[in-house]
C-alpha cells in the first residue's frame, strides 16, 4: 500500500513508488488520494492548488496557497486544471478503484462525490 497518489488529467499517476515527492509533475492535477485510517482513502479534488505540508497533502484556493507559501521552508505546489465532466469522472473512478490504496469506506464532507 502507498500513502498517497496523484492523478492527472492524462491518466498518468505519481506516487511514492514513482519517484521523490519533489519530482511530481505540477500541472493538470485532478485528484490526490491519501490513505486515511477512518475513510480508507481521502480524495482531494476540484481544488485550484495542492500542496505538501507537515507530511501530508492539502488542497485549496489562492488564499490558502499564499498562506502556505509565506511560511519558511521547502515547498511543493501542484496546480489543478478543469476538465470536461466525463474526463473528470474517469479520473475520479481511477482514484476510487486504485488497488495501491486502502478501499474507500466512508466520505468526508470536504470530498467531491461523483
Amino acid at each position: 500500500m502507498v500513502a498517497w497518489k496523484i492523478y492527472y488529467g492524462s491518466g498518468v499517476t505519481y506516487g511514492p513508488t514513482s519517484g521523490p515527492l519533489e519530482d511530481a509533475p505540477a500541472l493538470n492535477v485532478q485528484a490526490i488520494a491519501v490513505a486515511d485510517p477512518t475513510l480508507g482513502r481521502f480524495i482531494w479534488s476540484q481544488r485550484d492548488f495542492y500542496w505538501w505540508d507537515a507530511g501530508q497533502w492539502f488542497g485549496g484556493d489562492i488564499f490558502g496557497l499564499w498562506d502556505y507559501l509565506a511560511r519558511p521552508g521547502w515547498r511543493k505546489v501542484l496546480f489543478g486544471r478543469s476538465l470536461v465532466r466525463a474526463e473528470f469522472e474517469r479520473v475520479m473512478h481511477q482514484a476510487l478503484a486504485d488497488p495501491d490504496l486502502p478501499a474507500k469506506s466512508a466520505w468526508d464532507e470536504r470530498e467531491a462525490r461523483l
